[in-house]
C-alpha cells in the first residue's frame, strides 16, 4: 500500500480536518505557536477540500 505524501496541501488538509485528528491539530499548533497557555481546542472553519485547479498555475508578483 502506497502512503500519501503529507507535504501535499490536499493530503495535509485532509489529515487535519477530520474530527479524529483534533489531538494532532492541537499538537501541531502548539509546536508551531508555542502559546503561553495550552490550546484547549482548534476548529477548522472550512473543512471542505475543493480542488479548483487541474493544471499549472500562473503567478505574478505585484511589486
Amino acid at each position: 500500500m502506497e502512503l500519501l505524501d503529507p507535504k501535499n496541501d490536499a493530503v495535509f488538509k485532509l489529515m487535519l480536518v477530520d474530527d479524529d485528528a483534533a489531538d494532532a491539530r492541537i499538537s501541531l499548533l502548539s509546536a508551531i505557536l508555542r502559546p503561553e497557555s495550552p490550546i484547549a481546542s482548534a476548529t477548522v472553519k472550512n473543512p471542505k477540500w475543493e480542488a479548483e485547479l487541474s493544471g499549472p498555475v500562473d503567478c505574478a508578483d505585484k511589486r
